[in-house]
């Protein structure tokens, strides 16, 4: 009766005066050099009366085993993009096909929300919700490579798709900022458009150079074009420009350090419209209005970030020049360089008078800075 009970991998104890089935494996042994058998777990008790008796923990592991699997996935990321981009989602899908586009998505998700490298994005992808959505098949590293390689190939189809972000703008609200670009360095040498070239930061190791155009209404990017490191700031910009064909809609901002003769001499070539800061010590900057008792009655002002700036307009030379007034900066840069000149007076006090051979008296207070 009792072997009856009896099956693969299992085995059956006296224990007492009762009969109990057991779930074995057979493990091998590395120090021993043989097989040994192992208990895994109670399967349940024999008796006359009622035969085999499950064990109430293994029926509750057998139902556990039953019940569909639970996977725990982040929503947060997904309704971000999902919410904010469809009219973008959906024009991807339609000029690069669903399958491309949705790896796309998923990958620049991954990327904008953890800066995770390609090797990494797939596991943060696997337990995001956008998996049950978008790239619903298992995704690589080199499928996403491959992916990235595909739009970076097709130029021009991206060119055709970021033209269809202004196909709804009215004619009158398709004004751009066309703005300075950021480098960002790169040793890679499977890439054709890193180059040594030169930065803000007088680093001319090999780089490339991003460029962005974005939308003064919309206020978000319609265009980016990557550019040899070694291109100047003026030829990426007609580059960027002839490509999206908006000569008349683009208006250069650059930053303090860009203005010289030859550079506007070069964007005036191009019949381009710009706006370049000047440094403070420029000699095209007038500041005689500045200088002037009650000068503000001539000004004009406006409210920037809670503060007031005045500004006036003048012709210097062939350029047309506007000068700002911001006193909150100017009353904040005074006050800098007046605790430096006395920091400095403080320490040499100290240096003067060591210690032991310092005076009884505190050192120089404020009011008494004209002693040294």
């Amino acid at each position: 009766m009792i072997q009856e009970y009896k099956e693969s991998r299992t085995e059956i104890k006296r224990i007492k005066d009762g009969f109990y089935k057991y779930e074995v494996a057979f493990v091998y042994n590395k120090e021993k050099k043989k097989t040994e058998k192992k208990t895994i777990r109670l399967l349940g008790k024999i008796t006359e009366t009622e035969g085999f008796v499950p064990s109430s923990k293994d029926e509750l592991r057998r139902k556990s085993e039953e019940l569909p699997k639970v996977d725990i996935k982040t929503f947060g990321v997904f309704n971000l993009f999902s919410e904010l981009m469809k009219e973008e989602v959906l024009s991807l899908k339609e000029h690069f096909g669903v399958e491309a586009a949705e790896r796309l998505l998923s990958f620049s998700m991954m990327r904008w929300a953890y800066q995770t490298p390609i090797k990494r994005a797939t596991g943060y992808h696997a337990h995001d919700f956008c998996s049950e959505y978008w790239a619903t098949e298992a995704m690589s590293d080199k499928i996403i490579s491959a992916n990235l390689k595909y739009f970076g190939e097709n130029r021009e189809k991206v060119v055709e798709w970021m033209k269809t972000l202004l196909v709804d703008v009215p004619e009158n609200e398709q004004h751009f900022v066309l703005m300075d670009s950021t480098h960002a360095l790169s040793v890679s040498e499977n890439l054709a458009i890193n180059a040594k070239g030169y930065n803000p930061n007088f680093d001319f190791e090999k780089q490339i150079r991003l460029m962005y155009l974005f939308s003064a209404q919309m206020k978000q990017p319609v265009y980016y074009r990557l550019i040899n490191g070694n291109i100047t700031d003026v030829k990426s910009m007609v580059l960027c420009i002839k490509e999206m064909d908006v000569w008349d809609k683009v208006v250069f901002i650059s930053d303090k350090g860009f203005f010289s003769a030859k550079n506007v001499a070069m964007i005036e070539e191009e019949k381009l419209l710009y706006i370049i800061p000047l440094q403070r010590k420029n000699a095209l900057i007038d500041y005689s209005p500045l200088q002037r008792a009650n000068f503000k009655k001539e000004m004009q002002y406006f409210i920037f970030q809670n503060r007031i700036i005045w500004y006036y307009a003048y012709q210097s030379g062939d350029y047309k020049m506007i000068t700002f007034l911001n006193e909150t900066l100017r009353v904040n840069e005074e006050k800098d360089s007046l605790s430096r000149i006395w920091m400095r007076k403080i320490c040499k006090w100290r240096m003067l008078f060591p210690p032991k051979q310092r005076p009884q008296e505190n050192p120089p207070r404020q009011h008494h800075v004209n002693r040294f």
